[in-house]
């Protein structure tokens, strides 16, 4: 028994955890409170095709699931899109009311600057092995509501990469970068 103790030691201590989970915060919010436009952020719909809402990914051939840590995707971007706006010297409104993208579904006491949309993809595929590829994507729709017309403007980019030996960290960095890319390309020409 005491020579089977170290190798059933040293199996637990190789043995694939059941899942990963990954933190992103793409944007920090800025220190001191902006002065400008005030925008509405209404929340994002998650429209991914997946099983489980905070599920964005796998690793290896079993395969195990990687999730996100913060819960749903989509509450993750509003929070993300609303601290990008801040950080560009936006006024962002406190409460996010529900809207449906449309014109007819705006509310004029929101005001003049509305913004919504939806993600479709947010997915790392990381294979096995010890310099395993790595596959990112990220796709949303942003509509936004300006002078009595909606604008829809849809981003949707993709990442191959090796990282090196896998580690979480490296995957969410990778995941933070292309989401920030996204909402920057989606939202950049708004004034600030």
């Amino acid at each position: 028994m005491r020579l089977l103790w170290p190798l059933l030691v040293g199996l637990l201590a190789c043995a694939t955890p059941a899942r990963y989970m990954l933190s992103l915060d793409p944007f920090t919010p800025p220190a001191t409170a902006p002065q400008g436009e005030k925008v509405v952020v209404t929340p994002f719909t998650d429209e991914r095709e997946v099983k489980e809402q905070g599920l964005i990914g796998s690793r290896g051939e079993g395969p195990t699931p990687i999730y996100l840590l913060q819960g749903d995707p989509a509450v993750l971007l509003t929070q993300e899109v609303k601290d990008y706006l801040l950080r560009k010297g936006l006024v962002v409104g406190g409460e996010s009311p529900p809207w449906d993208l449309t014109l007819k579904g705006l509310d004029p006491s929101w005001g003049p600057l509305v913004i919504g949309g939806k993600l479709r993809r947010l997915w790392v595929e990381v294979g096995g092995g010890p310099v395993p590829p790595c596959k990112a994507q990220v796709a949303v729709d942003f509509a936004v509501a300006k002078g009595r017309k909606v604008y829809w403007r849809k981003v949707e980019l993709e990442v191959e990469r090796r990282l090196g030996a896998f580690k979480e960290e490296k995957v969410a960095k990778l995941l933070e970068d292309l989401l920030r890319e996204a909402i920057e390309r989606g939202l950049s020409d708004l004034e600030g």
